[in-house]
């Protein structure tokens, strides 16, 4: 017997159980039985919906692998027609527009372009540079360079009334 045999056959024993069955004899199992018992039974019905779902997965347990994403990748006449702001704007916009260019993206097909895939390029070229604050958290903030084309940093105060430096390109 095969381990999916297995499965559906402990399916089936799960099922009689939990409709009040032995799945041995096929007869109905006597009132006052633990069986009949309603938390006992939603919880055999819950325990065959997962054998439902290995079977179904070939017998894996958890969702079956999905197939990988093209890692992403934008040709130059895309990212030609990328929308300029006339103010600065966070990097999560600047990959969001970016993403935005790529019909790919959006089908699934493709992953997306990660805010932390350009800030680590702009670190690369020296345009960013990492900081600690006195509490230990790190953030990014430009250097001479990267102020040099156009990046900034902001004062800003969070929904939540705590305030914050926002780097703007």
């Amino acid at each position: 017997m095969t381990e999916l045999e297995v499965l559906r056959r402990a399916k089936t024993y799960i099922d009689a159980l939990a409709n009040g069955i032995d799945p041995l004899s096929g007869l109905p199992v006597p009132d006052g039985e633990l069986i009949h018992n309603v938390r006992i039974s939603r919880c055999l019905l819950y325990v065959s919906e997962v054998l439902r779902q290995v079977i179904e997965n070939g017998g894996t347990v958890g969702r079956a692998s999905r197939p990988s994403k093209a890692p992403f990748s934008i040709g130059r006449e895309r990212l030609d027609a990328f929308p300029f702001s006339d103010r600065p704007i966070p990097v999560t916009e600047i990959a969001r527009r970016i993403n935005g260019l790529v019909p790919e993206v959006g089908n699934g097909a493709m992953g997306k372009l990660k805010y932390t895939d350009i800030t680590a390029f702009l670190v690369g070229a020296s345009l960013l540079t990492e900081v600690e604050a006195p509490d230990g958290k790190k953030s990014k903030r430009p250097t001479g360079a990267g102020r040099s084309l156009g990046i900034s940093t902001e004062e800003r105060i969070s929904p939540e009334g705590h305030p914050y430096t926002a780097v703007l390109y």
